[in-house]
């Protein structure tokens, strides 16, 4: 762009101020097109970022969803170890006890 002088030269004549103002008006059409670029850019750029975060969303509610299950699994699990424990437990003493009656039972036996 060159620069505008403060006092017409001599012998300037008044079509270099027409040239001026057509040139300034090329200059704001290539800033109103250059504005409409960067309005539909943004648009654009913000469409994305949308879209990003609903697919973030969802992946994360699925991750979520996946926690819980497995969370739910692994209870489940510690349960029946549990009860196969208490069911264990209940089976060494229900062998203890039937041990000391045939020991029990034979003593009687055996005393006769």
């Amino acid at each position: 762009m060159r620069a505008k002088a403060a006092w017409p030269a001599q012998g300037q004549v008044g079509g270099e101020s027409d040239l001026e103002s057509k040139e300034n008006r090329l200059l704001a059409e290539q800033m109103c097109q250059l504005l409409e670029l960067l309005h539909g850019r943004m648009n654009s750029l913000e469409a994305s970022v949308s879209h990003m975060e609903e697919l973030l969303e969802l992946r994360l509610s699925s991750l979520e969803s996946s926690q819980s299950d497995q969370e739910a699994r692994l209870r489940g699990a510690t349960e029946s170890v549990t009860r196969l424990n208490a069911t264990s437990t209940l089976a060494q003493g229900v062998q203890a006890a039937f041990v000391l009656v045939l020991s029990a039972l034979a003593a009687w036996l055996g005393s006769r």
